[in-house]
């Protein structure tokens, strides 16, 4: 005979259309004996249904304390050749079992209660299943089971939402409902049954979209004790929160409505809306890409900003005509010393996790070795009106500068907002110029706009 494998389970058969496969007719009295192995007959080994491994694939084994979802149904319909029914615990971890048409208790009705369920651990791809050898691996059935888990608390509602353990305790019944608790991971792409530890992702990088672990607390660290919440594809919901594309959602809290019932082989939120007002994440979401804080591209005047002279008698003004702001110290034939700030509104960031700062400008008529020293871009959170010396200002690189000898306007590319602004309120930004009584030049500037792509 041969050894060979079926979608991860090895099997032993014949060669059967160009692979491993059945045995010929022929040959099973050669190989197959009924009831002449030597020994005592196989013990099962007694194990949980979160205990599932390779090692004991092909394997008798016995799960106690489990009850059958298909109460009153048959085991197998003779209108198909095999048939799954689910076999799940109390703390709603689940295994398929599945019986071909042919076995001789295909028509027996399955028991409702608790019972002890022994059978062949296999396993197609990453699917659990267990093959019951005869209707005795049935035993102690129609008991009321162990003591459910601790119940949890909530009742479903946006303002009293289930907390994680209730939402386990629930599995199975298909209801509806909120659910609160903190993302600590997400099932790895490629997983379709969840087994162990190793097909999760608990810090990035993450690979899937598809769905978040919840946990009752944001340190929890075995899975078991949470459920998996499903994203709907092209949902708000996946889009905000989903760890591929927003890995700082890790540890957040979320709170989301939806259906409890099994999802990737354990306990799960499933058949959630995912559409704005059906889930709160911590923090607010995430403004999806072209959200915009700021656009002022001085057209028609200064708009919401504020021109503040520190030094000098020349101040920053509007040009009407080519519709942009511009700052000079060069008045009467001479240069005069000038500080100068040209500052924005107030804008609030609490929601951004990343904003970029652009703009168009030109400078013309100064000194070179001063163009990136007197024409600057800088960043606060405490400034109230006031002159910006009252202020903390952080500076801000800019990325491209104009050639500095001629009135061509060129774009300042994207200069990123520093991280400790974002998730911040009342952000401002603001050009600063310099100027001495020996050289000035003229900074113009138009299209400023602050967004986060």
């Amino acid at each position: 005979m041969y050894i060979g494998d079926y979608n991860q389970l090895i099997q032993l058969g014949y060669i059967y259309n160009g692979s491993i496969g059945r045995l010929p007719e022929t040959f099973i009295s050669a190989h197959l004996f009924r009831d002449s192995l030597p020994g005592a007959k196989p013990v099962a080994d007694t194990i949980a249904l979160n205990q599932l491994v390779k090692s004991r694939v092909s394997t008798l084994v016995a799960f106690k304390n489990v009850r059958f979802e298909a109460i009153g149904e048959v085991f197998a319909p003779q209108t198909v050749d095999n048939t799954n029914r689910t076999l799940m615990d109390a703390s709603g971890n689940e295994i398929v079992v599945r019986t071909s048409k042919y076995s001789n208790f295909s028509g027996d009705t399955i028991p409702a209660g608790y019972g002890t369920v022994t059978g062949i651990l296999s396993v197609f791809g990453s699917t659990w299943q267990l093959t019951l050898r005869d209707i005795n691996d049935l035993s102690d059935f129609g008991g009321a089971g162990p003591p459910p888990p601790p119940p949890g608390g909530g009742t479903g509602t946006k303002d009293d939402p289930y907390d994680v353990p209730k939402a386990r305790n629930l599995q199975g019944q298909s209801i509806s409902g909120w659910v609160k608790g903190f993302i600590i991971g997400s099932v790895k792409s490629g997983v379709t049954s969840v087994t162990s530890a190793a097909d999760f992702d608990f810090a990035a990088p993450f690979s899937s979209a598809t769905n978040v672990l919840l946990a009752p607390s944001k340190d929890e660290t075995d899975y078991n004790n949470c459920i998996i919440v499903n994203l709907p594809s092209g949902s708000p919901l996946r889009a905000a929160v989903n760890l591929l594309d927003n890995p700082e959602n890790l540890k957040k809290e979320l709170n989301v409505l939806g259906t409890l019932r099994t999802y990737f082989g354990m306990a799960g939120l499933r058949d959630c809306p995912g559409q704005d007002g059906d889930f709160e994440l911590e923090g607010g979401v995430t403004p999806p890409p072209g959200t915009v804080y700021l656009n002022e591209p001085f057209e028609t005047g200064i708009g919401n900003f504020t021109a503040y002279n520190v030094l000098g008698t020349q101040q920053w003004s509007h040009d009407a005509s080519y519709k942009y702001m511009k700052m000079s110290g060069y008045q009467d034939g001479a240069s005069h010393q000038n500080e100068d700030w040209l500052i924005s509104p107030a804008m609030d960031l609490t929601a951004a996790t990343a904003a970029y700062i652009t703009f168009d400008h030109t400078i013309n008529k100064g000194e070179m070795s001063n163009l990136q020293s007197n024409h600057t871009l800088w960043i606060s959170t405490n400034y109230n009106g006031e002159a910006p010396s009252t202020a903390t200002w952080e500076q801000v690189t800019i990325p491209v500068y104009p050639a500095g000898n001629n009135w061509v306007f060129v774009n300042a590319g994207k200069a990123a907002v520093p991280a400790a602004y974002l998730g911040q309120q009342n952000v401002r930004i603001a050009f600063k110029y310099l100027c001495s009584d020996n050289e000035s030049a003229t900074w113009e500037i138009k299209k400023v706009k602050v967004a986060n792509d």
